[in-house]
């Protein structure tokens, strides 16, 4: 890693870990439900109230290793930090927020190595994380323009909670229908670049909220994802376990990807204890074969339980050509064509920091000998609650 890169890294953490103002937090719901990796912005006091600006940030060390890689006679380990920071300008009467943010990220890693295709975000880097515009109606519907944080909730199977996509979207409670648990998000976005060739997807998807007594509550989530440009991230070699083909001399996807999926998430409590179960199920509408993904995440504990402490089990299975594999969740070491078991334990879900432990154990589908990766995880969110 370079001595300007670290410095940089070290300022910009230096500067969003200073004392900040003391307030209650907004959260801003991640891409991912049930998993959620939410940041937050603050109200700001003194200066930067007085500008109508709110920070946030997010800091995480992570240590990973990883066993039995097909093809590797040797174990993986390595390190990573990564630091998320920006501002958010906003002024009450005026329905618009403005937003923008760098990540830097620090590691082991190097751009040359063998897996570096498998990963969504590259080390030894100073990014844009957020650069957007939220503009309300009366109604609280939205538009955003940007860089962003995917407005749908989708599952680590199918987008990595990471990437920021650049495009266009709209979010809506759909408050003409007089039902108050039924919302839409929709966009049509790039994968994450802001400028050159890069994959793209339009998206659209209902949730629809049901409320019973006795602390039971459930939700089902219906999208629909129409992937394209993948011409690029082909080229590049960032097939991630989809089957290839070569065209004209050069390497394309032997699958376009039009993406149907389903989720119901039930959530209940036992004392203070939340326990949740979500199931994904997804296919891919333009191919026979290799075409069906299932996720499923059984959760115990949460914000509200002792230490926020959360114990979850995840089962996924993701066939070949159910979703292009740049775009989904590389804490997986196999993006698709695989299956596997995730443990995790987590303490101080929903605070300001936390620490989390995951172990991972999954096969692709042409080997014998399963993939073991263990990942810990410190993470610190900026300002404080």
């Amino acid at each position: 890693m370079s001595a300007g890169s670290g410095y940089t890294l070290l300022v910009l953490a230096g500067l969003l870990m200073a004392p900040g103002p003391a307030g209650a937090l907004a959260s801003v719901p991640d891409s991912t439900a049930g998993e959620a990796t939410a940041e937050y912005f603050a109200p700001a006091a003194g200066q930067l109230a007085r500008l109508h600006l709110a920070p946030y940030g997010d800091l995480r060390a992570r240590g990973d290793g990883v066993r039995h890689r097909p093809g590797a006679t040797t174990d993986l380990r390595r390190t990573q930090a990564t630091l998320r920071g920006g501002l958010a300008w906003a002024r009450a009467g005026i329905p618009l927020r403005w937003e923008t943010g760098a990540r830097a990220c620090l590691g082991t890693d190097r751009h040359r190595d063998a897996w570096a295709p498998f990963q969504n975000e590259a080390t030894d880097t100073l990014e844009a994380d957020r650069l957007g515009l939220e503009v309300w109606s009366p109604r609280r519907d939205a538009l955003l323009l940007g860089k962003m944080v995917m407005p749908l909730r989708l599952t680590e199977m199918l987008w990595d909670g990471d990437l920021r996509p650049v495009g266009a979207g709209v979010r809506s409670p759909l408050a003409w229908s007089g039902l108050p648990d039924l919302r839409l998000a929709a966009g049509f976005f790039r994968r994450g670049r802001l400028s050159g060739p890069d994959g793209q997807v339009a998206a659209a998807q209902l949730l629809a909220g049901v409320a019973q007594e006795h602390r039971l509550s459930a939700e089902v989530l219906f999208a629909w994802l129409d992937f394209g440009g993948l011409k690029t991230l082909a080229r590049d070699g960032i097939g991630r376990q989809n089957r290839t083909v070569t065209v004209a001399g050069t390497p394309a996807y032997a699958a376009a990807f039009r993406v149907a999926d389903l989720q119901v998430g039930v959530r209940t409590s036992v004392g203070r204890v939340p326990l949740s179960l979500l199931v994904d199920l997804a296919r891919n509408t333009t191919t026979g074969k290799d075409r069906d993904g299932l996720r499923a995440r059984l959760a115990a504990g949460g914000p509200s339980a002792p230490a926020g402490a959360e114990v979850a089990w995840v089962y996924q299975r993701v066939e070949r050509e159910v979703v292009p594999g740049a775009f989904n969740s590389d804490d997986w070491w196999f993006h698709t064509r695989m299956r596997g078991n995730l443990l995790s334990v987590e303490v101080g879900t929903g605070s300001a920091v936390r620490l989390r432990a995951q172990g991972f154990l999954e096969r692709r589908d042409d080997v014998a000998l399963a993939t073991r990766r263990l990942t810990v995880e410190l993470r610190a969110r900026i300002p404080e609650r």
